[in-house]
């Protein structure tokens, strides 16, 4: 059986929890390079026509998330989603 590749991996159905909305593109390529380098920061990033950092248990959590992206690695994010 063939491995999932990378995207494939990203754009899974979501799991419940609290995700962190950080960019929306126009092509698929630039939001793999932005999920590819969350993950290497550590963020679990996920594609759903949209990028986004997650799951975390917790609004809390999630919101300290966006925090540290906004602070430490100037993304420009909105808030945080809940997926139920």
């Amino acid at each position: 059986m063939p491995e999932k590749s990378p995207l494939a991996a990203r754009s899974a159905p979501l799991e419940k929890g609290y995700y962190v909305p950080v960019g929306m593109f126009g092509r698929l390529d630039a939001a793999e390079r932005l999920a590819g380098q969350l993950e290497t920061l550590g963020f679990p990033a996920h594609l759903q026509s949209r990028v986004l950092v997650g799951p975390y248990a917790t609004r809390q959590e999630a919101q300290q998330a966006a925090e540290r992206l906004k602070r430490q690695h100037k993304l420009g994010v909105a808030g945080v989603m809940q997926v139920k």
